[in-house]
């Protein structure tokens, strides 16, 4: 069973939290729908500057909620492997939980880190 077949049988989506661009209101400016794909993507930086937009209100509502998990996501250390689920094919064959590269490994934001600490979040 190929990769693209997995994806296909057991949901696995292109990163993390690919519900974020969906939480930006539709008349909210291009630059923030932007920046919420490139956080969709699993670009650190853009999950900072939207954690900050939403802890501030720049462009959103304030919603230290969302500012909190994306802080956690931007901050979050990632090794570049996601672990996938690959469902049983059928005849007899085991499902299996297969390593697969998304990358080189990335470390968290260090600011991302200090904003949740002043948030009272210890991750």
């Amino acid at each position: 069973m190929t990769l693209l077949s997995c994806a296909a049988l057991s949901g696995c989506t292109a990163g993390p939290h690919p519900a974020i661009a969906a939480l930006i209101k539709p008349d909210a400016p291009a630059d923030l729908h932007a920046l919420a794909l490139r956080a969709d993507a699993g670009d650190k930086q853009a999950q900072l500057e939207l954690g900050i937009a939403y802890e501030e209100g720049r462009g959103v509502a304030v919603d230290l909620k969302r500012a909190r998990k994306l802080y956690r996501m931007a901050a979050k250390d990632d090794p570049g492997t996601q672990w996938v689920y690959m469902p049983s094919p059928g005849g007899g064959a085991p499902a299996m939980v297969m390593p697969v590269k998304t990358g080189a490994p990335r470390a968290g934001l260090d600011e991302a880190r200090r904003r949740l600490m002043a948030m009272g979040d210890r991750q």
